[in-house]
């Protein structure tokens, strides 16, 4: 089979930022092993065009001409004439934004056959921004992709999404009429499970890009708390500086907090830099505002680490709240400073919840994820030729 990957993919496998980074990666890497498999990346500024030929797994990486992101849509002509070129058996799209909806337009013109992934609905997500961090540029993104997720949505025959909450919030926003959708969870790199954790470790660690939607600042002040009870407890935030002023923002708070010696910010790791931070660490939290699955979440489960999170989107089919970690409200750092407290101070809860935490991660193995979407390759394909 010729499948093509079309998503943004890290332009070195050391660094990966993000979640769907990581999904395009994995998946594209998983399918190799069986397939023909060509990776369409996104445009991006400061790029020059190239190929990244392989035995069974080339990338395909254009330059985005303009002066932003939303300029990327110059090259999708191009793109897909080098698609129709490889004669593909299947496109694998990820992401629903503009230009997600006007490269799925262009391929469906051509009569190309395309699967879709939703990574988390742009809906959900920057209505919750608006409400939350509003500002005019909040509101213009807004504006422009939900528009076109809505059509997209409405187009896509079939879509996978991580979680059940996507597959709900789908069925909601669309008023009943929807694709056919499929729960495929995003995959996570095997070396995580060859990870072990000690246990004198009095470690926080926290891993997500320096944007407003992860609550590293709330994050920062509920662990102010547990630094009143907890004398040895440490905690280290990794993440790129995605958004400058947010980045910004939360060193000032840690600069003038009275545990500042006690918090670290570690920028623009490469994934061999992460690795042991996660050996190191006691507990993984997150406070995140919104999440569809919340990849760094499998990855810290399957290293044995227990998980302090919040009960907001597609978290809780990841977390099992008492099971493989605890659950608080967005906002409530009283009650997330308890969950953090409680997995550093309960010796024999924590070491049950680090074995719950491996078992369950096993469900996000790439080979078990690529069987899954290879399913809905065929019978997707067997629909078309009907």
């Amino acid at each position: 089979m010729i499948i093509v990957q079309i998503g943004i993919y890290p332009v070195s496998g050391q660094k990966i930022s993000g979640g769907v980074e990581a999904s395009v990666y994995g998946l594209a890497r998983e399918l190799s092993a069986g397939h023909q498999v060509f990776v369409m990346d996104y445009p991006r500024i400061g790029v020059d065009d190239s190929v990244e030929q392989g035995e069974s797994l080339t990338v395909f990486r254009f330059r985005n001409r303009g002066t932003h992101n939303c300029d990327a849509v110059g090259r999708i002509g191009e793109m897909v004439e080098r698609i129709e070129a490889l004669n593909p058996s299947v496109c694998h799209l990820h992401g629903t934004g503009f230009f997600g909806a006007r490269f799925f337009d262009a391929l469906r013109a051509r009569g190309i056959p395309t699967v879709l992934t939703v990574h988390g609905l742009e809906e959900v997500e920057r209505k919750k921004t608006l409400s939350v961090h509003f500002s005019p540029k909040a509101l213009y993104q807004y504006l422009t992709q939900v528009p076109a997720e809505r059509r997209l949505l409405r187009a896509a025959p079939e879509v996978i999404v991580d979680t059940e909450y996507v597959a709900r919030s789908i069925r909601k926003y669309r008023n009943g009429t929807h694709p056919a959708i499929h729960v495929i969870p995003q995959g996570i790199d095997r070396r995580f499970f060859q990870l072990s954790c000690p246990e004198t470790s009095a470690t926080v660690l926290s891993v997500g890009a320096f944007i407003n939607r992860k609550g590293h600042l709330l994050l920062v002040q509920a662990f102010e708390k547990v630094c009143r009870k907890s004398a040895d407890a440490r905690l280290v935030i990794c993440g790129s500086k995605a958004n400058g002023p947010c980045y910004r923002e939360l060193a000032d708070y840690i600069a003038r907090s009275p545990f500042r010696d006690r918090i670290s910010l570690r920028v623009e790791l490469s994934r061999e830099e992460l690795f042991p931070l996660f050996s190191q660490a006691r507990v993984f939290a997150l406070h995140s505002q919104e999440e569809s699955q919340g990849i760094v979440l499998a990855e810290a489960m399957a290293a044995g680490l227990p998980v302090a999170a919040t009960r907001v989107g597609g978290i809780p089919d990841v977390v099992t709240d008492g099971i493989t970690g605890l659950l608080s409200a967005y906002g409530d750092i009283d009650s997330f400073a308890e969950s953090i407290q409680t997995l550093l101070t309960s010796d024999s809860r924590r070491a049950l919840m680090s074995q719950a935490c491996r078992e369950e991660a096993q469900r996000y193995s790439w080979s078990r994820i690529a069987e899954a979407v290879e399913a809905v390759y065929g019978s997707f394909l067997s629909a078309q030729q009907k």
